[in-house]
């Protein structure tokens, strides 16, 4: 049985989950090891979409490579606590936090049109985002709304513990659409993914920003 104690996940607590969000994303030195998001330029004509331009896999203090500018931390606390608050506000936010000792786990997942979803993730790539929703389409062809997992993550010393699985089931339980969401075809997720009945709809290739990221939705019955 598991020890993870499960909780809602308000705006008033991010800040105390916002360290584990930098810790966790900027885990890793190759894409097998995580998304290494450790590094950011915040100059303003560097900014994408008017966020920090993050190179991954680099240490804070290396160079920019578009304007040679010492990075920063990629996710500081402020910065990143005021993402969380922004992403918990869509629409039929469901937010879960996993604590035991400490909080070691957290996800979200809000409801919204896949068209709005797909130019929120690719907003500077509109056939990105075109190809998502004409991929969603084939799959489910009489449902515009989708129910997206925007992010899960566990802290490294408690993976393998199925916290992951947990918090993703829960949410799914509360799903009133099919489930998209999007990770690297390298990460533990597509494992968790798999197991809560998704299939990968877009394969390791499909997108020109990250060619190992990939996207899972709901099968139709």
């Amino acid at each position: 049985m598991s020890n993870l104690e499960i909780e809602e996940l308000r705006a008033s607590t991010a800040s105390l989950v916002a360290p584990l969000y930098a810790a966790c994303f900027g885990e890793g030195s190759t894409p097998a090891e995580g998304w290494g998001e450790r590094a950011a330029c915040w100059e303003t004509g560097c900014l994408e979409d008017g966020k920090q331009k993050i190179i991954p896999y680099v240490e804070v203090g290396t160079p920019c490579p578009q304007c040679a500018t010492p990075m920063t931390e990629a996710y500081p606390l402020e910065w990143t606590s005021r993402y969380i608050k922004s992403e918990l506000s869509y629409p039929g936010t469901i937010a879960l936090l996993g604590y035991i000792d400490r909080i070691v786990a957290a996800a979200w997942a809000y409801e919204g049109e896949i068209g709005t979803i797909a130019t929120r993730k690719y907003p500077n790539n509109p056939s990105m985002a075109a190809k998502v929703v004409a991929t969603y389409g084939r799959v489910w062809p009489k449902e515009s709304k989708t129910f997206y997992i925007s992010e899960v993550f566990v802290s490294p010393d408690k993976r393998g513990n199925n916290y992951a699985q947990e918090l993703i089931n829960k949410m799914l339980s509360q799903a009133r659409y099919p489930v998209t969401s999007r990770t690297l075809d390298t990460s533990p997720m597509t494992t968790v993914f798999t197991k809560a009945g998704l299939k990968k709809i877009l394969s390791a290739g499909s997108d020109p920003e990250n060619n190992l990221r990939v996207f899972y939705a709901s099968p139709r019955n």
